[in-house]
């Protein structure tokens, strides 16, 4: 993934990250979307990564740029 720190600096790569996004209710599959009390989310994880992971749990990682790690 790339980034940039300023509209007037050059992107920079961050390399593989988990980032939360949004997108509108409508633009989502209903099979993709989970449920976790009254909060509506969707996962997406490219499968190589996935089928790579041993341990398949999202963790909160500070080292990261977003913070948040597939272990």
């Amino acid at each position: 993934m790339s980034v940039k720190d300023a509209p007037d600096t050059p992107y920079r790569d961050v390399g593989a990250c988990l980032v939360l996004g949004a997108y509108r209710r409508e633009q989502v599959p209903t099979a993709f979307i989970q449920m976790s009390g009254d909060l509506e989310f969707v996962i997406e994880i490219p499968r190589q990564v996935w089928e790579s992971a041993p341990r398949r749990v999202i963790e909160m990682d500070d080292s990261l740029w977003f913070r948040l790690a597939l272990r």
